[in-house]
């Protein structure tokens, strides 16, 4: 059995951001060692990235960041998971969903925020309009899901 590792360079979003990743901060190559959803003091969504070395970092969920991940891949399959059905289902580790609106013309964005309906949101886009004259807006929504272990059911033969 062989592995590969494959090393890909990308920009992402922090939320997207997890273990094992290197990030690219302030001229130098980080390690992740985790990732969590906290909130500014204004209330706003802020991700708290901590790295083996140096102090954490609070980002806007949407800050776009530079990341090398490493991704192994097995040439040959060492195992099969059998008599499983898997099914996705919400988050319930209590992260909370995130709403955000984007401008469809320049990718300006407006602060990101738990509730689903947000006056801020609104008034943003009004001025953003009065600023700018652009009308289009995209309604951007982030939850969390799991993938769930079920045992297969009626598989049987005969």
């Amino acid at each position: 059995m062989a592995v590969m590792v494959a090393v890909r360079k990308f920009r992402t979003c922090a939320i997207v951001v997890r273990r094992g990743d290197l990030v690219l901060v302030r001229g130098q190559w980080l390690a992740v060692t985790g990732s969590r959803l906290d909130r500014f003091a204004t209330g706003g969504v802020v991700v708290v990235v901590s790295f083996d070395s140096g102090r954490p970092l609070r980002l806007p969920v949407f800050m776009q960041l530079t990341v090398l991940r490493r991704a192994a891949r097995l040439v040959r399959p060492v195992s099969v998971v059998r008599d499983r059905s898997w099914a996705l289902r919400a988050d319930a580790s209590g992260c909370l969903q995130v709403y955000e609106v984007e401008c469809v013309s320049c990718h300006d964005r407006c602060d990101a925020s738990n509730e689903a309906e947000s006056a801020e949101r609104d008034q943003w886009c009004i001025r953003h309009v009065g600023e700018t004259g652009h009308t289009g807006y995209r309604e951007i929504r982030t939850g969390l899901l799991r993938a769930v272990a079920h045992a297969a059911e009626g598989r049987g033969e005969g």
